[in-house]
């Protein structure tokens, strides 16, 4: 039986998860309520620990691509744009073991989305808002009021496998807790 996981939210983090998932065996399914990946953000400074942990998820090379290396970090007053500080970085790759990138935070999404979709394991559901997770989930009620349609809301039913959930803003506390019947891991 392959083994499944379920990430909610296909940004940076979420996808990067589904690389690691998918680079571990898992077939993983992304869900995103948005309809496409949005373009906006601005840059992004990726240091030799951000950039060695894109090798291991087999990204650095495509994120090379659209990336510059800087030589220098700079600290500038904002009031008349005098230095503060400096710091050469020219060299990070052989003084850290990994390079030092600015990207622009629309260009490393894409590029996540597009080698996250290249492995063959990982299925990108766009538009798909992800309501509740568990086996048999039905429609949500408070009294009379509906908080989970499941005309507006993608639906989640795991019944009889085994999945490991992340809900990618919750990718930093990591917490076991059993689903009626099932296992399930929550990140």
């Amino acid at each position: 039986m392959t083994r499944r996981a379920l990430v909610v939210g296909a940004g940076i983090g979420g996808l990067a998860a589904a690389l690691a998932l998918a680079r571990q065996g898992f077939g993983v399914d992304v869900f995103e309520r948005a309809p496409a990946l949005q373009e906006f953000g601005a840059g992004l400074q990726l240091t030799p620990n951000a950039t060695r942990a894109l090798a291991r998820l087999g990204a650095l090379a495509a994120v090379r691509e659209i990336a510059s290396a800087p030589s220098a970090v700079r600290v500038l007053r904002g009031a008349d744009g005098a230095e503060l500080a400096r710091l050469p970085i020219a060299g990070a790759e052989r003084r850290w073991g990994a390079p030092y990138l600015a990207v622009h935070r629309v260009d490393l999404h894409r590029t996540l989305a597009e080698a996250a979709a290249a492995t063959g394991k990982v299925a990108l559901n766009f538009g798909a808002e992800v309501a509740a997770v568990g086996p048999h989930v039905r429609t949500i009620r408070a009294g009379d009021t509906v908080l989970y349609n499941p005309e507006e809301c993608f639906e989640v039913d795991v019944q009889g496998e085994e999945y490991l959930i992340l809900r990618e803003r919750d990718v930093h506390a990591i917490a076991s807790e059993r689903m009626d019947g099932g296992t399930g891991l929550y990140l």
